[in-house]
Order: C-alpha cells, then structure tokens, then sequence
C-alpha cells in the first residue's frame, strides 16, 4: 500500500512538471528582460480603423487616408484623403508627408499649391525620406515652381542617392555640369552638410532645402486672355545641349 502511495505521488509530481510553465528568464536581481512587441495594427476591419482614426491614432490616419486616396476597400476621396494625411503628418508619419507633397504639387484632392508641396517634401526629407530628397533636388535643378538653383538641387539628389534613391539623376546632373566645377563643389560640400545635420535630430533645421520663388518658372502657362489664331506653343527653356532634368518620383512609398 505505501509502496503504491509513493509511486501515485511521484506520477502526480511528473506531471505536475510537464505541464508548468517554463520560468520567464531573469537575473539575479530579479531584472526581466523585456517582452517581444507586435508591429501588427491595432485595428481588425475598417470600421474600428475609422475609430481610431477619429481618436486622432496618427498610424490609422495614415492608413485611412491611403485607402481614401487608392479606393482601397473603400469608395475613393482624394479630398478626405488629403485631411487625414494631413492628421497622421502632424502626428510624424514621414511616409504621410511625402505623399501630401505629391498630392499638392500635382493638384490630388484640392488645389494645387507649390507652397505647400515644397513644405511636406522639406519635412519627409529632412526625416530621411528618399524619395521626397530626390524630388526636392529634381524641382531644384529643372526649377518647377522655384528658381533654379543647381549646387542646392544636385545636392538633395546625392543626399536621396546616399539614402538609396534608385535613380542616375545624379550622373545626368553632374554631367550637365561639367564646365561648371565651381557648382559641383557647393553641391558636394551642402550634401556632406546635409547628411551631417541630418544624422543628429538637434540639427536638422539646419538642413530643411533652400528654396527661392523669386523668378521661378510658373508650373503651367498663363492662360491666354483671348484666343489668338495660330497661337503659339508653350514657350520652351533651353536647359543646354542633351541635358534632361530629373523628374519627380511619381511611385509614392508602400505602406
């Protein structure tokens, strides 16, 4: 009987063991190690999207307004989209900043408004948005919108290159300019500046792109007052033998 006791407490104590908890690791001193986080959205359908993105989530603003813009399991407006991307950059999502760039340089969702573009795309790029660099150095170089300023221009574009923007705008550029070494040295020392700045969060003001609308070239012709025959074409602006300047990226960042 005793020798049955024994062996029904050894058997209860067995499994008593296989199915504890294994112990959370820790030190001496009784410090835990942190516990692995989830990157996954706090939401599960659109509709607790919406919640939270009316609670001001700046995460769901963004997501919001993405599927707004795209039509993305919901009817498209690019207008509301346009608000609540407007949220989530106040709130410091970069890839909201770059897009609300795009959406005022091209006009998506209201007005267009070369301001405000050149604003959000300062703010993406100086958080380390590729593609909002290059588009900073494209405007500068072909001076959409802004006075042509080619050392500043090619800068951002090395700068976007260094932060791994595919594009050969830089070569193109450089190429252009090689009767005008002078250029291409300022362009080299305010990149090495720029990333410097860049690299410490208390610096980057001095970074944000030098823009100049004094004698910039207007983004679409004047209208014409009243129509003439034969009217000419849009007047265009010799930029020097075989030299195309860099577009703006058109592919927005996936989310």
């Amino acid at each position: 009987m005793r020798a049955i006791l024994s062996f029904s407490l050894s058997l209860c104590f067995a499994l008593s063991a296989l199915g504890a908890k294994p112990p959370q690791a820790s030190n001496a001193d009784g410090f835990t190690p942190p516990q692995l986080v989830s990157k996954g959205p706090k939401w599960k359908t659109v509709e607790q999207l919406r919640q939270f993105a009316a609670q001001g989530d700046p995460q769901a603003c963004f997501e919001l307004g993405d599927r707004l813009l795209n039509g993305d399991g919901m009817t498209a407006d690019p207008a509301a989209a346009r608000s609540w991307l407007d949220q989530a950059a106040r709130g410091g999502v970069t890839e909201a900043m770059f897009r609300l760039g795009k959406m005022n340089f091209d006009g998506v969702g209201g007005p267009k408004s070369i301001d405000l573009a050149l604003d959000y795309y300062a703010q993406a790029a100086v958080h380390g948005v590729p593609e909002a660099q290059h588009n900073i150095g494209a405007i500068l170089v072909s001076g959409r919108g802004v006075k042509r300023d080619y050392p500043e221009g090619l800068a951002w574009l090395i700068v976007a290159e260094r932060s791994g923007a595919a594009s050969n705008a830089v070569a193109r550029t450089r190429e252009h300019l090689a009767k005008r070494p002078a250029d291409i040295a300022a362009a080299e020392k305010r990149a090495a500046e720029i990333i410097a700045a860049l690299a410490d969060p208390a610096q980057r003001a001095s970074a944000a792109p030098r823009f100049s609308t004094a004698g910039a070239r207007p983004t679409t012709p004047p209208p014409i007052a009243e129509p003439k025959v034969d009217a000419p074409g849009r007047v265009k602006v010799d930029l020097g033998p075989g030299f195309t300047p860099p577009k703006p990226e058109v592919t927005l960042p996936k989310s």
